[in-house]
């Protein structure tokens, strides 16, 4: 199933607040960005930054077809846990 680009950014936008909202007080930041990729479709970013037990910034990417996450070096296992909880709706 392909997302039109209002129901991408719909979604987008919803995870991006849970984030922010279950996360308190575990992350240090996070944004949401809009770009565009090479194809010129719209994509939509939440960056998370974090910093036990070192600052890492994890990205993840919100496209028309899923997301994919581009873990921080050092995010621990259990705010990688909590994201993808998040990211699938759980």
């Amino acid at each position: 199933m392909v997302l039109t680009d209002k129901e991408l950014k719909e979604i987008a936008q919803f995870s991006f607040k849970q984030m922010k909202h279950l996360l308190k007080g575990q992350i240090c930041s996070i944004r949401f960005e809009t770009d565009v990729n090479k194809n010129g479709d719209t994509i939509y970013l939440i960056q998370v930054i974090d910093e036990s037990p070192l600052p890492s910034l994890t990205t993840i990417t919100c496209h028309s077809e899923g997301y994919n996450f581009h873990w921080g070096s050092s995010t621990p296992r259990f705010l990688r846990a909590e994201m993808e909880k998040i990211m699938d709706g759980a």
